[in-house]
């Protein structure tokens, strides 16, 4: 799934809880806020999920960075 930044809707929101969830346990991660919309926010939690996990840094969202949030989460 490519996240343009207009992106906006339900799995977005879903991507922002686990990262939310995921943020508690690890103060080093940016807690957002889920609203739904991919913004600079949620770009930049991407990009710290991604660096922390051996990732490729994007910002961009597509499976390997959902199934590895969800694994976590």
């Amino acid at each position: 799934m490519n996240t343009p930044s207009n992106y906006v809707g339900q799995p977005i929101r879903s991507l922002q809880t686990m990262l939310r969830t995921i943020a508690h346990a690890d103060e080093t991660l940016l807690k957002i806020v889920p609203d739904g919309i991919y913004g600079p926010n949620t770009v930049q939690a991407v990009r710290e999920f991604q660096r922390q996990n051996a990732l490729p840094v994007t910002g961009e969202t597509d499976n390997i960075n959902i199934s590895s949030a969800f694994n976590k989460w």
